[in-house]
């Protein structure tokens, strides 16, 4: 007996078609259950300002995007883009240690809350009903803002929902996305 192609089922069906099909199968299918791992290990700050290693940074979000496959491409990208242009400052300053050790504290936690808000954004829009999702961002908004005009409300509830549809879903275009994460992220 041959050895399977793999042990999930679903990649095996999709390998035993053509090359293109197979692709198109294997692009197109729901994103893994994250792996229980420890939290992947924060890159040193001379490694992060070394040319000969700038390769640490690509790891280290290649790390978050593994514990996080249900947060879609465009958010960790806007993560390793926020985190790579704090770095990237750092390492062009007088004293990169003491910028690094200054600044990496606030950029974890800043990382932390925006991946948190992405799982959730994301969570309820691929758990509830279209209605329900709105009916929750609403609240959402609600909390954050308890005297909103029902305007700029309903402006805050279609932004959030037009980018959860949007860069929420399997195949987001990635390049869209970016720009609506950009636009949308000080109400993240």
């Amino acid at each position: 007996d041959a050895l399977p192609i793999s042990k999930s089922e679903k990649v095996s069906d999709c390998c035993q078609h053509s090359s293109l099909e197979a692709l198109l199968c294997l692009y197109s299918m729901p994103n893994a259950e994250a792996v229980t791992l420890p939290p992947p290990p924060r890159p040193k700050n001379a490694a992060l300002c070394n040319p000969d290693k700038n390769d640490e940074m690509n790891k280290y979000s290649f790390e978050i995007a593994r514990r996080n496959t249900k947060v879609p491409e465009a958010f960790v990208d806007k993560l390793h883009e926020a985190a790579r242009s704090v770095v990237n400052g750092c390492c062009s300053s007088e004293n990169p240690n003491t910028c690094l050790a200054k600044k990496r504290p606030h950029l974890r936690d800043q990382m932390l809350k925006f991946l948190a808000e992405a799982k959730e954004l994301c969570g309820d829009f691929n758990k509830y009903s279209f209605t329900e999702f709105k009916k929750r961002l609403s609240n959402m908004f609600s909390k954050k803002d308890p005297k909103p005009t029902p305007s700029r409300l309903a402006e805050l509830v279609e932004e959030r929902a037009n980018l959860a549809s949007t860069c929420c879903v399997v195949n987001a275009p990635p390049v869209y996305c970016k720009e609506k994460i950009n636009t949308g992220i000080e109400e993240m």
